[in-house]
């Protein structure tokens, strides 16, 4: 990452907690790790310089101790290493990410949710700017120049909305509409929708796909009968295999995109063992004109769903783990 380029993410970030812009001038290399130890936040990360290089930690999980080597301190990028074994490459998206975990700890106005019942179309348009490394396949940060805010999505895709003010957070909460989440479920009688409960306007149940009954959710309204079957009618048994083999090839290549020692032979059967574990588990309906489809697979990631969006068309156009 480019330092300029670094340099104008920090200063939004900081907007946002109400700290004021920093340069990249005059800065001690390496100038990124300087310009984060420079803001002076709070139980946020320790620095010192050694013989080897400058050693740090973040306070969220000290017990890991990071390295810049002296020989890559002049680098714009500096790869960062653990126990003398290469980490990452990219040290820069490495201490935005930390910084933003930080950030949903510290701030006041954080609004923690796990996506279902957000229209993610939405937000991706509330938010058009991505930033995501191949590194961190796990971690996604979305800026906007329109809001005092920002979206982060953790490892379990946890999505968190960080923002300056309460007046900022909820006119997120209108934009996607965000309901209270201490109103009382209510029976929703269905003919497509088996044990359907409604909260607020959001619907909730199974369905039956491949002689299964799959969980689901949905915005209620007068379409969402043939919404629901429009889908079904798409996901056939083919469409989901090949659904599956996509999802399979990019998570795996993701996993195991650091690993030096793995051969193409090995990826190509972790492929083939997560696409032939791979259960549909969940169906969320109210990413329109998206689709959210939660895969189990017990063998591989039994502590995570392995989860992707579909367009209208039936593609995938994203895929992580949850």
């Amino acid at each position: 990452m480019e330092m300029n380029n670094f340099a104008n993410i920090i200063n939004r970030l900081i907007h946002i907690i109400g700290i004021k812009a920093v340069s990249d001038t005059h800065l001690q290399n390496p100038k990124n790790l300087w310009m984060i130890n420079n803001l002076h936040l709070k139980d946020f990360m320790n620095m010192k310089q050694t013989e080897i290089g400058f050693e740090f930690s973040f306070s969220l999980n000290n017990e890991v101790v990071y390295l810049i080597k002296k020989k890559d301190e002049q680098k714009e990028e500096p790869p960062v290493y653990i126990a003398n074994d290469i980490c990452y490459t990219n040290s820069s998206f490495l201490l935005l990410i930390e910084m933003v975990k930080w950030m949903s700890v510290q701030c006041k106005y954080v609004y923690k949710t796990k996506l279902f019942g957000l229209n993610y179309y939405t937000v991706r348009e509330m938010f058009p700017e991505l930033i995501r490394i191949k590194e961190f396949p796990l971690y996604t940060l979305r800026l906007s120049k329109h809001y005092d805010a920002i979206t982060f999505m953790k490892d379990d895709v946890s999505l968190f909305f960080i923002a300056k003010s309460q007046i900022v957070l909820d006119d997120i909460f209108k934009k996607l509409n965000i309901i209270n989440t201490k109103t009382q479920d209510v029976p929703y009688e269905s003919d497509v929708i088996i044990g359907g409960q409604l909260r607020g306007n959001m619907v909730t149940g199974k369905v039956a796909l491949h002689s299964r009954l799959i969980n689901i959710e949905i915005k209620e309204d007068d379409k969402i009968y043939s919404y629901i079957n429009e889908w079904i009618a798409k996901l056939t048994d083919e469409k989901v295999s090949e659904i599956k083999k996509t999802i399979s090839e990019k998570i795996i290549k993701a996993t195991f995109s650091q690993a030096d020692n793995i051969t193409k032979e090995a990826i190509r059967t972790h492929i083939q063992s997560l696409y032939e574990d791979l259960r549909i588990d969940f169906i969320n309906f109210e990413c329109k004109p998206l689709i959210k489809i939660a895969f189990k697979s017990e063998k591989l990631y039994p502590d995570y769903s392995v989860c992707c969006y579909l367009n209208n068309k039936g593609n995938v156009e994203d895929c992580f783990l949850e």
